[in-house]
């Protein structure tokens, strides 16, 4: 199993690439289409990437169902930035979930 440090770093990592995104979600000039591409692609990469990294937890389980619900929102009524913003608090969620997981193991 992976260490608690390697989840909590891919968690800040992956939140720190959505306070990334975030400032130029909409910062594209009309017509801009390979910029607007590259922060699709960004945008769903760092979607997956978060998957996966609950996938490997043990228990993550329940930071998966938030996950899958806060997609679900997304194709009914959320925009891209509410939905990066409420990936970005599950995964502040998931880092204080490992360092109490970690503290309790120690």
């Amino acid at each position: 199993m992976k260490s608690a440090d390697f989840f909590i770093d891919k968690a800040k990592e992956y939140a720190s690439s959505i306070d990334g995104i975030l400032p130029n979600l909409h910062a594209h000039e009309p017509g801009a289409a390979a910029e607007d591409k590259e922060q699709s692609e960004k945008i769903s990469e760092i979607r997956q990437k978060t998957k996966e990294l609950f996938s490997e937890f043990d228990n993550g389980e329940i930071f998966q169902k938030n996950i899958l619900a806060i997609d679900e929102n997304k194709m009914l009524w959320l925009e891209e930035e509410e939905v990066l913003e409420r990936y970005k608090h599950t995964l502040s969620l998931f880092i204080d979930h490992v360092t109490e997981f970690r503290k309790r193991a120690n």
